[in-house]
């Protein structure tokens, strides 16, 4: 899971220097990729810190989350993997939500994975993808849709099991891993697909004081 996640930061960085190397830019262009490969750098950074939590045993305090900002986040992060791919379009959908308890390093990575999982779905024949955030009975739900290739039906059962994968370079830990911090947080993934049409991951979360009031519940 950690060569997976670390990898995907690593995919920013190498295409955003890429781009610079061939491409000729302006300075303010040259200075947006150049924050971008920053950001890629702290997100890096911030995964080897959740390894040392996790090691010496700690799991990294929950807070108060913004997951539309954590969504822009994320969009900035993959925004070199997705910019330079011809016939991609990236719409935003983001409304006012009311906060989340996470950590948000952790689901940062959950919807960068997801974000990356559609540009992969679209890379030959490009398309559409959109990214919502809403609130919607007492829960805040986040979704990333592409128009891609879709999910095999024979597929679709096992999407969410550890180390499945149809990427040549999978690790199979994605989604998996996705699954396991959204549970942990009292909410739920899900996605629909239809194989040629596309494909919708949606993330429920419960909002703070909901998700305060299952915390107390579990320790009465």
């Amino acid at each position: 899971g950690i060569a997976h996640d670390f990898n995907n930061v690593l995919d920013t960085i190498a295409q955003a220097t890429a781009v610079m190397e061939i491409r000729d830019g302006t300075p303010e262009q040259n200075a947006g990729y150049l924050r971008m490969i920053q950001n890629a750098v702290r997100r890096g950074a911030e995964i080897i810190t959740r390894v040392r939590e996790y090691i010496r045993g700690g799991t990294g305090e929950p807070r108060a989350v913004d997951l539309c900002q954590v969504i822009e986040e994320a969009l900035e992060l993959t925004q070199p993997l997705w910019r330079e791919l011809p016939n991609v379009k990236v719409e935003r959908h983001l409304g006012p939500v009311p906060p989340v308890r996470g950590n948000p390093a952790d689901l940062r990575r959950v919807i960068t994975n997801l974000v990356i999982n559609s540009i992969q779905a679209m890379r030959e024949g490009g398309g559409k993808i959109a990214v919502r955030c809403a609130e919607s009975n007492g829960r805040v739900v986040a979704s990333v849709s592409d128009t891609g290739a879709g999910i095999p039906l024979n597929l679709q059962k096992k999407i969410f099991l550890p180390y499945f994968t149809t990427k040549a370079k999978g690790t199979g830990l994605g989604l998996s891993g996705a699954q396991r911090i959204v549970q942990a947080l009292g909410g739920a993934i899900h996605f629909t697909s239809e194989p040629g049409q596309g494909t919708t991951f949606t993330i429920e979360l419960p909002k703070l004081e909901e998700a305060a009031r299952g915390g107390e519940k579990k320790a009465a």
